[in-house]
């Protein structure tokens, strides 16, 4: 590796022989960003939390910042098998019944979405499937919808909730092909 020393802003990183973590200084204010920025299409999946609308609100602003246009996903559980009746009429009325509910759900959180981003003048699509596999949907759907980021909210549960209830942003993270961008 040689002696040789980089430039660099931070001269205790320079002189440092082990990797340190060196925090960024805050930025306030509105970023500017060149008109042929390759984030064009934000993928923001959304479930209906609380975070949910920090999502909306974060990637709506930086749709903005960017002239992006954002879809709007849903993904939906399936059915459990669990609760599936060895009867086919009350087995396929109670996917009706789960269906319907997925549905007006989806629409209602998404409308919601909707007028968010038509009131801050961005582009909005929506989007929603019922799934079994919520992170391979998530992944599925941006690359259909042609989008160029994931935009996705952390619960923060912290390792044990991790443990507990898993991590959809961490696995998305792992294994996108696209670039994600979580907000806090």
């Amino acid at each position: 590796m040689g002696d040789t020393l980089l430039a660099c802003p931070f001269p205790k990183v320079a002189q440092a022989t082990a990797p340190l973590f060196v925090p960024m200084p805050s930025v306030v204010g509105t970023a500017e960003f060149p008109g042929d920025t390759v984030y064009k299409n934000l993928f923001v999946p959304v479930d209906g939390s609380e975070l949910s609308h920090r999502a909306m609100d974060g990637s709506i602003a930086l749709a903005r910042q960017l002239g992006a246009a954002i879809t709007g996903f849903v993904v939906e559980p399936d059915l459990p098998l669990s609760v599936m009746s060895g009867d086919a009429q009350t087995s396929a009325e109670r996917i009706q019944r789960h269906e319907s509910k997925n549905e007006a759900h989806a629409t209602s959180l998404l409308d919601q979405f909707a007028q968010r981003a038509q009131a801050a003048g961005v582009s909005f699509i929506a989007s929603h499937v019922t799934a079994y596999a919520v992170d391979q949907a998530i992944m599925d759907e941006a690359e259909k919808a042609g989008c160029d980021m994931i935009v996705m909210v952390t619960h923060g549960r912290g390792p044990i909730g991790e443990f507990v209830f898993g991590s959809h942003t961490k696995n998305i993270i792992a294994r996108s092909k696209l670039p994600v961008l979580v907000l806090h």
